[in-house]
C-alpha cells in the first residue's frame, strides 16, 4: 500500500450542503502502479487534479 502523504478534510460553503457531503483531499506516493477496489456506497465521487506534484 502505498503511503499518505496529507489528508485534508473540509465541510462545504452551507448553500452546498444539500448537495456536497464534504471535501476530501490526499496526496499519496507509490513507487508502482497501483490497482482500487471500492465497496459500492450510496455518494458520488468526484477526481480532480491538477497536474503532477513537485516539491
Amino acid at each position: 500500500m502505498a503511503p499518505l502523504d496529507e489528508v485534508v478534510l473540509g465541510l462545504p460553503e452551507a448553500r452546498l450542503r444539500p448537495f456536497v457531503d464534504r471535501y476530501v483531499g490526499y496526496r499519496e506516493r507509490a513507487d508502482l502502479p497501483l490497482v482500487r477496489r471500492e465497496a459500492a456506497r450510496d455518494l458520488a465521487g468526484t477526481l480532480w487534479t491538477f497536474g503532477t506534484y513537485r516539491p
